[in-house]
């Protein structure tokens, strides 16, 4: 797997209206225009208090969780891995295990890492893949968490245009196993709808909420 930083995308002046993403900057763009993020939109909505949990733990877990999404993602688009050398165990591990899962699942990935987005609402997100009828976000976390409906209602509520219809789950990959949690697509949509309209009211009650916009 290439490590080579992609290229800033962020210089919009003339840019097409087309989305992008900065992989640098961890910023969205469609033409001109920043957009938010749709992490960026839960964290100001949402706060998370880590303050009890070792950051050392918490960046083990950071790395952790990019590395087997990333390579996971190159699986699924390639058929193979190319792992970096002197690669952790438990991301071996883990890898090792999410992929014997998804072979014998019999699902099929449709869509890689896609960004989708909304020009009315300012926001997009890029979820990690999707079958026919379903858009799925992997997590290697130990446990999930209450918000991750919201996210996916986010994409699903983007998304409708391709596939107004579309399920949602999270592939969760543990220590120990590897299962798929489905959503209840409805109720995501919904609560992602109430979001938004709240975070488009802070938007207009405090401006500087709109700073620091990052994936």
């Amino acid at each position: 797997m290439s490590t080579a930083v992609a290229a800033c995308a962020c210089d919009s002046i003339g840019a097409p209206k087309e989305i992008r993403r900065c992989d640098e900057h961890h910023r969205y763009w469609l033409g001109d225009k920043r957009l938010d993020s749709v992490s960026h939109v839960i964290k100001t909505l949402i706060a998370s208090d880590y303050s009890g949990v070792d950051p050392a733990v918490l960046e083990t877990a950071r790395v952790r969780g990019a590395a087997i999404d990333a390579y996971f993602c190159e699986y699924l688009q390639s058929g193979t891995v190319t792992v970096n050398a002197g690669e952790r165990a438990d991301v071996l591990e883990r890898l090792e295990r999410l992929i014997s899962w998804w072979d014998e699942s019999g699902l099929k990935a449709t869509a890689v890492q896609q960004t989708v987005y909304s020009e009315a609402d300012g926001i997009a997100g890029t979820f990690d893949l999707a079958t026919e009828d379903m858009i799925i976000d992997l997590k290697c976390v130990s446990k999930l968490m209450p918000n991750y409906g919201l996210q996916l209602g986010a994409y699903l509520c983007m998304d409708k245009q391709t596939f107004p219809l579309r399920d949602a789950a999270i592939l969760h990959v543990t220590k120990e196993k590897v299962r798929l949690v489905k959503y209840n697509a409805k109720k995501c949509r919904d609560q992602w709808k109430v979001a938004i309209a709240w975070y488009s009211m802070l938007k207009q009650l405090t401006p500087s909420a709109s700073s620091g916009r990052g994936e």
